[in-house]
């Protein structure tokens, strides 16, 4: 049995929702809320750290030489 077009379009329709539901709910139980600011993950925060934060792990030092390469192998 063939597929109409609006029926495909409907399932795809379908498809991206459940998908998108899907993500939100698990965006919402991994920040510990419905804003997506404040949850942590092993004492970090879910968007990122403070620059205070990044300084504490004690990154090496850049010193701006050796182009694109050293620079993605400095982080």
């Amino acid at each position: 049995m063939p597929t109409t077009e609006a029926k495909l379009n409907a399932l795809i329709e379908k498809r991206i929702t459940q998908a998108l539901a899907l993500y939100e709910a698990s965006r919402v139980e991994t920040s510990g809320g419905t804003g997506g600011t404040g949850g942590t993950t092993n004492g970090n925060n879910a968007n990122g750290c403070t620059f205070k934060q990044f300084l504490d792990c004690k990154p090496l030092n850049y010193d701006g030489t050796g182009g694109a390469v050293a620079f993605v192998r400095w982080t």
